[in-house]
């Protein structure tokens, strides 16, 4: 049987039109969320976490906790496609292989991501989607402003 992988730049160009509403961030949620259920059905690799694991902030992070102390302004950002895969690929390695040190499974995912298909890239690009309007919906005001540092 073959796959039907969405293209969701249409989904994305409307969901960057702002103002946005309540309603319309979450109703593009939801229809995110049901787009990844679609794929998970029938994964193109191994997980090891659930979906809100892998798209809602960790509150273990350093940033999260800060945040959550009021010693940050601004929520973290949600995780990117690479760092989703790792997260997932952290999980799974450590259930079989105790111990290992972070710099090893860096790399062994890093040559995992490299070697995947694409169906594994659109995977995780849809969970950042999620990711990304679950973050708009739960911080509405939130804007990413990026600090530089002097040299």
């Amino acid at each position: 049987m073959a796959r039907i992988f969405f293209s969701s730049t249409e989904t994305i160009e409307n969901f960057n039109r702002l103002p946005l509403t309540r309603k319309e961030i979450e109703d593009a949620y939801w229809k995110q969320y049901e787009r990844v259920v679609g794929l998970l059905l029938n994964p193109p690799c191994p997980m090891h976490m659930s979906i809100e694991e892998l798209t809602q902030p960790s509150s273990k992070s350093r940033q999260s906790t800060r945040f959550a102390n009021n010693l940050r302004k601004h929520p973290p950002r949600p995780l990117n496609p690479f760092i989703m895969f790792l997260k997932n690929f952290d999980k799974g390695y450590r259930k079989f292989f105790k111990g290992g040190c972070s710099k090893t499974i860096s790399k062994l995912t890093q040559e995992e991501w490299d070697k995947s298909g694409s169906a594994v890239h659109n995977l995780f690009n849809e969970l950042a989607d999620l990711a990304k309007k679950y973050h708009q919906y739960k911080f509405p005001d939130y804007e990413y402003k990026p600090i530089k540092k002097e040299r």
